[in-house]
C-alpha cells in the first residue's frame, strides 16, 4: 500500500464517517459502552460525534470488518479500548493516553511510542 491509494480512498470513497452516523442513528440509547462497527469503512474518521450526540458512555470501539480506515481522530477520553484491525492506519498518534486495551493489527502502523500511554495493559500492532 502506498499514499497514493490513501489519498485515492480518501478523495474518492470517503464514507467512513457517514456510515458511523448512520450507525449511531440507529442507536436507541445514548448510554452504551459499546459500539460495534459490522460495516465495511473507507476514510476518516472522527469519533468527536460520539460527544456531540451525547454517548457520553461509550468505552469500547470495535471496528469488526476489514476495509480502509485511513485516520481515527478524536477518540473521546472515556473510551478505554479501541479495536481497529485490517484497515489503512499509518498511525495512532490521535489516541487517547487513557487507552487501556489497542489492538491496530494489519495496519501500516511503522511507529508507535508508548511512553505516555501509562494505563495500556494491551497492545496488539502486528501485522
Amino acid at each position: 500500500m502506498n499514499n497514493e491509494v490513501r489519498e485515492q480512498i480518501m478523495n474518492e470513497n470517503n464514507n467512513a464517517q457517514n456510515i458511523f452516523i448512520g450507525l449511531l442513528n440507529r442507536i436507541s440509547s445514548t448510554t452504551i459502552e459499546e459500539i460495534q462497527v459490522n460495516d465495511i469503512l473507507h476514510g476518516d474518521l472522527d469519533l468527536s460525534v460520539l460527544e456531540d450526540r451525547g454517548f457520553k458512555n461509550v468505552k469500547t470501539i470495535i471496528i469488526n470488518k476489514p476495509g480502509e480506515v485511513t485516520n481515527i481522530f478524536n477518540v473521546p477520553d472515556s473510551v478505554i479500548k479501541l479495536t481497529c484491525e485490517n484497515q489503512m492506519l499509518i498511525d495512532i498518534d490521535k489516541i487517547p493516553i487513557t487507552i487501556e486495551e489497542l489492538n491496530v493489527s494489519d495496519n501500516k502502523i511503522s511507529k508507535f511510542d508508548g511512553k505516555s500511554f501509562t494505563k495500556l495493559q494491551i497492545l496488539n500492532l502486528s501485522n
